[in-house]
């Protein structure tokens, strides 16, 4: 389907139609939404965790990202971002690897 309808059919609520341009500008695509359903979040899944474990690596390179800004700017110092993300054994090139 094409992302047009897709975003059209989700602001539709259950058993309303809707409308959106097609291609071209010459065509128009109608829907009519049936159900809603909401799939199954299995927290165990390989899926899931690897999510959380990215989300909470992003939220620690993060932290300490603002915290190696706050010292640079108050305390007047410079951080080599990426001799403290081997240091820690951060290999990603998030916010330690930028300076």
């Amino acid at each position: 389907m094409p992302a047009n309808i897709v975003a059209a059919a989700f602001r539709t609520a259950k058993g309303g139609a809707g409308q959106t341009p097609g291609a071209g500008g010459t065509e128009w695509l109608v829907f009519r939404v049936t159900d809603i359903k909401t799939p199954a979040l299995d927290l165990n899944s390989a899926g899931a965790k690897a999510t959380a474990q990215t989300v909470e690596r992003q939220m620690a390179d993060d932290v300490i990202g603002q915290y190696m800004a706050w010292l640079e700017t108050y305390l007047g110092t410079n951080i080599n971002g990426a001799a403290l993300a081997q240091a820690i054994g951060n290999s990603s090139n998030g916010p330690l690897g930028q300076n």
